[in-house]
């Protein structure tokens, strides 16, 4: 039964990215426009969608010490953690390094997230993963972005304090970034758009999870599948010691048994769909990317419940 639970919410995600794929190879649609549906989703889209949540959510009533420490803790901690690793162990480029650690630590909260929480919990499980979105917004995305706007330029340039401004302000006037600004103003100051301007943002967030979804496919036509170490890499940080961090903390910190669940399993949601949006519009570690992604998803078939049977014990 738990099994069913899991799945359900994933086949119409995966025939959305198997319609993607048969429109490519019957060549409907050519494999090439991923790209161009990528820098919609990145430019258009998705800013549409941040907005949108952050600027009709009252922030302050999200304000829930257990639930932020612990998905601020899963999130970032694997995060910046194997930025530095893959920087300075690894020997990858800055970009790489930035997008290897965004797939392995940004959980699809959305795609999957969304019907699996509100499967298992109700209107509640919505909470997690407004908490989860704003963490990533704020403290994940600034930094991936910067990394992949400056494209290891940084080696090449003697003064690497302007270099550094340059593209830090480049970062801050990029669509994603500022509607994550614009949309947490709105919120504070309980601004609203007029209601058609607000009807077409609407409808425009609306688009990211097809439209990636789609591209995915698009992307998946033109890439031999394949799994190596890298991936197996990716995937195990992914699916279970983040997770499995997440876990330690709820056991650490005294909270009610609802809020334990859903941070867990929130964190344990596979690689976000977005994640290889990203890797596209940038061309920056596509093919691992898209591997990493579809390895992760097949995978949390079986690591969602392995998690909700562990929280179960625990709280036996």
């Amino acid at each position: 039964m738990l099994f069913i639970h899991v799945l359900l919410p994933i086949l119409p995600v995966a025939l959305i990215i198997i319609v993607g794929f048969i429109a490519a190879k019957i060549k409907l649609i050519a494999n090439s426009a991923s790209h161009y549906f990528a820098s919609f989703v990145i430019k258009i889209s998705f800013p549409a969608l941040l907005f949108n949540d952050l600027s009709n959510t009252n922030i302050t009533k999200l304000i829930k010490p257990g639930y932020e420490i612990i998905i601020f803790l899963s999130l970032l901690i694997p995060f910046l953690l194997l930025f530095i690793v893959f920087r300075n162990i690894k020997k990858e480029k800055n970009n790489v390094s930035a997008m290897r650690a965004f797939i392995c630590s940004f959980p699809n909260m959305v795609g999957m997230g969304a019907p699996i929480m509100l499967t298992w919990f109700d209107k509640t499980g919505i909470l997690p993963i407004i908490i989860g979105n704003i963490i990533v917004n704020i403290f994940m995305l600034p930094i991936v972005v910067y990394f992949l706007e400056a494209q290891d330029s940084i080696h090449h340039t003697k003064n690497r304090l302007k270099y550094f401004i340059k593209h830090l302000i480049k970062t801050f006037t990029q669509p994603l970034i500022i509607a994550v600004i614009l949309g947490i103003i709105f919120s504070a100051y309980s601004i609203s758009l007029p209601k058609r301007i607000d009807q077409a943002v609407n409808l425009l967030g609306k688009a990211t999870i097809g439209v990636s979804l789609f591209a995915l496919g698009l992307l998946l036509s033109k890439q031999r599948f394949s799994i190596n170490r890298e991936v197996i890499f990716n995937i195990t940080i992914k699916n279970l010691l983040q997770p499995f961090l997440a876990l330690l903390l709820v056991m650490w910190i005294n909270l009610p048994t609802e809020i334990k669940y859903q941070c867990v399993l929130l964190v344990a949601m596979p690689s976000a769909t977005i994640t290889s949006m990203f890797a596209a519009r940038y061309n920056i570690y596509v093919k691992q990317s898209i591997n990493s992604l579809v390895c992760s998803t097949l995978l949390s078939l079986l690591t969602l419940p392995l998690f909700f049977y562990l929280l179960q014990r625990m709280n036996s």
